[in-house]
């Protein structure tokens, strides 16, 4: 597993056995195989399944007698289905983007799924990087299902203007590609980012510095508001996120209704006008089941209007089941949001919707939830719901003659509330 600070993205090979593996470290202008144990032969590479091309802090150019060692040594192995490139930490020089077009052409890889470029430093022209989009999108690349091109921030500037737009637009209609993680957003047109916001397939994104300062992030969150494919959205800021940007935010959660899962993270502090905004978003989302918020240094010291406006948000959103606010001082945060996630996870929604004007809720609805496992560990949660709205069992449907008879007395609801102990 390796980790990169710059981009602030953690790779590894997931679900895939370490004895199927194989690490090629580029060094210099060599390419030297790694072993793992057992070490891999000739005779069982049918059993690697994984290869990491690491490239060396002393790596210095790949030579075209290079390029051929590294494709003769893929070529040895019909089962990839993971291929990871990365840098490392001190490594100023890269690979080639015609070697890694060479190699998305070689005929064996059939089976692979997972392709992963960390930090590589690809320079190229646009035709090169046409070139790229051609060869993810031909027939032998028809079971890719992730793609990951996260490069160093300092590199993005140096990407030719639309350069990328052709491999925008392939992940955008690849039709195996469920999840993409990028931050060649910088070298994208807007006409581009749309197109990728309405991808038909893809359902899971991770994107990295999407141009803070300029027009293509807010592009971006106005065409997902309409996207009804992608359910899982990270994105991760090196640049301070500004009022701008908590309110583009807020508008995507109101209007999305798809998105289940999103993570915002920012490597500088956060502010506290940024975090009333997307509050007020939070507390509107009718699908967000998970939020995560994180930024830098010692934590934000939030004024008793934006603690006020926290706790109105967990109040009125009745979906979330995880949330988490990292970089927020607070003495009793933590535990209102455990609270308040503990009774949206054991069905504060459904069994209060009399009170929110949804469907009615009977007495069965509430012996079905204290009766499922999967509320056990809330049982105190949906004790305390009913102690409080013991009204709410007797929300449902009653014939058309029986409307106007007068409700129970608060002892006969006292008494029925005790027989479903």
């Amino acid at each position: 597993m390796t980790n990169n600070d710059d981009d602030m993205t953690t790779t590894a090979t997931v679900g895939i056995d370490s004895s199927t593996c194989m690490t090629i470290s580029l060094q210099r202008d060599q390419v030297v195989v790694i072993p793992n144990l057992p070490p891999p032969t000739v005779q069982d590479s049918s059993a690697i399944r994984a290869i990491t091309i690491a490239i060396a802090d002393n790596f210095v150019q790949l030579t075209d007698a290079g390029i051929q060692r590294l494709e003769d040594i893929l070529t040895r192995h019909d089962n990839l289905e993971y291929i990871n490139i990365e840098r490392l930490t001190h490594a100023v020089t890269s690979i080639s983007l015609g070697a890694l077009i060479r190699i998305l052409w070689l005929p064996n890889l059939a089976k692979l799924t997972d392709l992963r470029i960390l930090g590589a430093n690809l320079l190229g022209s646009p035709d090169e990087w046409q070139q790229l989009a051609h060869a993810i999108l031909r027939d032998h690349l028809q079971s890719l299902a992730f793609i990951c091109i996260v490069e160093p921030l300092t590199w993005l500037s140096r990407i030719p203007e639309r350069a990328l737009d052709p491999l925008v637009r392939v992940c955008a209609n690849h039709p195996t590609l469920k999840f993409v993680a990028t931050n060649l957003f910088s070298g994208v047109s807007l006409a581009a980012i749309d197109d990728f916001c309405q991808s038909p397939q893809i359902m899971g994104l991770h994107l990295v510095d999407t141009d803070v300062s300029g027009d293509r992030v807010f592009r971006f969150f106005q065409q997902m508001q309409s996207n009804s494919k992608v359910w899982f959205l990270s994105i991760a800021f090196a640049e301070t996120v500004s009022t701008e940007h908590g309110k583009a935010i807020a508008q995507l959660l109101c209007h999305n209704r798809a998105i289940a899962n999103l993570s915002v993270k920012s490597k500088q502090p956060l502010h506290e006008d940024f975090l009333v905004e997307l509050l007020q978003g939070l507390a509107k989302a009718q699908k967000l089941e998970e939020f995560s918020l994180e930024g830098s240094g010692d934590g934000l010291v939030i004024s008793d209007s934006c603690r006020a406006r926290i706790g109105t948000t967990l109040e009125e959103n009745k979906v979330l089941r995880k949330l988490q606010l990292d970089g927020i001082q607070s003495d009793t945060l933590g535990e209102e949001i455990d609270i308040f996630m503990r009774l949206n996870r054991a069905g504060r929604r459904h069994l209060l919707g009399c009170d929110d004007k949804t469907t009615p809720t009977s007495r069965q609805d509430w012996m079905d939830a204290l009766g499922n496992h999967n509320t056990r560990n809330d049982l105190n949660c949906l004790y305390y719901l009913l102690s409080k709205n013991p009204e709410v069992i007797y929300c449902q449907d009653q014939p058309k003659q029986q409307q106007e008879e007068p409700l129970p007395t608060k002892k006969r609801k006292a008494d029925d509330i005790s027989s479903l102990d």
